[in-house]
């Protein structure tokens, strides 16, 4: 009797509990979620779920109808104006403070001292341009001048190791201001024996003789310099 009972126990809790789900399960999905009708859009759709790493590099523009802003303001146009006559101008300056006037408004202008100049290079010289006429005149003659010509120094003299060249000074000029070439021309000096060389003038009272390729004159040799009688002066 008693494993009937138990048997019949159980059957009729099954039975029950079996019942119970479905009832229970199905009022709970219909109150968290309503079928809607087939083929309506998913909520999620429009919502694409995209990763970082999956987009492209670079930007992301996006293109939209803008809108058209205020035009430019142009400034050039002058609000309109009105001359007022002389007697309302009149009355707004009667109506203005008069300007108050300080001792200490008028002062004189403190201006610093003045910087130097930057330094120039090379030398100024002064002068005025053209020169005075007193200055065009010819030079005076010289102290020499109406004198006899005079030999005033040369070189060498005597026996010497070496004699790298031979030049004749005079107490007055002997040519004229020109070129080397026409100077050389005038040559009051002669000189024995004459070794390979060329005559120079400098300046015009010192007349020089260069030995030319050489360095100096050949050795073991006694010259003789002679200034013929006869010899003048450019002046």
């Amino acid at each position: 009797m008693e494993a009937r009972r138990s048997l019949f126990v159980r059957s009729i809790a099954w039975i029950a509990l079996v019942t119970f789900v479905p009832t229970s399960c199905g009022s709970r999905s219909g109150a968290m979620h309503k079928p809607g009708p087939l083929g309506a859009p998913s909520p999620m759709t429009d919502r694409v779920l995209q990763q970082t790493k999956d987009l492209p590099s670079g930007l992301d523009m996006r293109v939209s109808d803008g809108k058209q802003g205020k035009p430019a303001y142009d400034r050039a146009n002058l609000a309109p104006a009105t001359k007022l006559p002389d007697a309302e101008a009149e009355a707004l300056l009667k109506r203005a403070r008069p300007i108050a006037s300080d001792p200490a408004d008028k002062q004189e202008v403190a201006l610093r001292a003045k910087s130097q100049p930057p330094p120039r290079t090379g030398q100024v010289v002064k002068g005025a341009f053209p020169p005075p006429a007193s200055s065009l005149l010819p030079p005076a003659k010289s102290s020499e001048s109406g004198k006899d010509l005079k030999v005033l120094r040369w070189m060498p003299e005597g026996k010497v190791p070496l004699a790298p060249e031979l030049s004749v000074t005079f107490s007055q000029p002997m040519v004229a201001v020109t070129s080397q070439d026409e100077a050389a021309s005038v040559n009051p000096v002669t000189l024995t024996p004459t070794p390979k060389g060329r005559w120079r003038w400098l300046g015009t009272r010192t007349i020089l003789f260069d030995p030319g390729p050489d360095v100096r004159f050949p050795q073991a040799t006694t010259y003789q310099v002679e200034i013929p009688a006869g010899a003048k002066s450019a002046t």
